[in-house]
């Protein structure tokens, strides 16, 4: 949610350098000595601030939210194989899921200005390469040479799959029935997001 909010609230905060230019909240890593400036002050720079500008009363809005422990909620977890989903684009996935022709999402949670996709990647090895092909073994007969092992004899405990896809889809609205919402991801967004 503090991510959210600091990008509603990015544009209007500003840092200068020693020269005197000015910056914005995403632009201060271009400096070192602005990115300094940088710290958790800005939550309170955000709720201190009189801007009247949507993006800040935005961020203002979140930050009471966490404040008052009205988090966003997580709706739907999905881990999969990257292989397996159409895409692994937090914005396309949102795009599917919130793309519909039902009439079905009477609680509003699937609506594309409700609804905030997280991708996690959790890779088991360097890019597409298995680990396991490029360490040599050795024979209990021949305890001197060491050889590398070939694909069909990779033990079969080790995950084919190389990296798997953490999806996570939450939602602002408040007091959302979780069964009905997974009821009409199942029914209705899951053949969407799957290839």
């Amino acid at each position: 949610m503090f991510k959210h909010a600091f990008r509603q609230a990015g544009k209007h905060l500003a840092f200068w350098n020693e020269n005197g230019k000015k910056y914005d909240l995403p632009n201060c890593v271009d400096d070192d000595d602005v990115f300094c400036q940088v710290t958790d002050g800005i939550v309170r720079d955000i709720m201190q601030s009189r801007s009247q500008e949507p993006g800040m009363l935005k961020a203002q809005a979140i930050i009471r939210r966490i404040h008052t422990h009205e988090l966003y909620l997580c709706i739907k977890e999905i881990t999969q194989d990257k292989n397996m989903l159409r895409t692994t684009n937090p914005a396309e996935i949102r795009k599917y899921l919130t793309n519909q022709d039902d009439n079905a999402n009477r609680s509003g949670v699937w609506q594309s200005n409700r609804i905030f996709v997280e991708v996690l990647r959790f890779a088991y090895s360097k890019a597409d390469t298995n680990p396991f092909l490029s360490i040599p073994f050795y024979a209990k007969d021949r305890e001197e040479t060491a050889k590398l092992l070939p694909p069909n004899k990779i033990p079969s405990d080790v995950p084919k799959q190389l990296e798997d896809v953490i999806v996570r889809v939450y939602t602002d609205v408040i007091n959302v029935d979780l069964v009905e919402a997974e009821a009409y991801y199942d029914k209705y967004l899951q053949s969407r997001l799957f290839e």
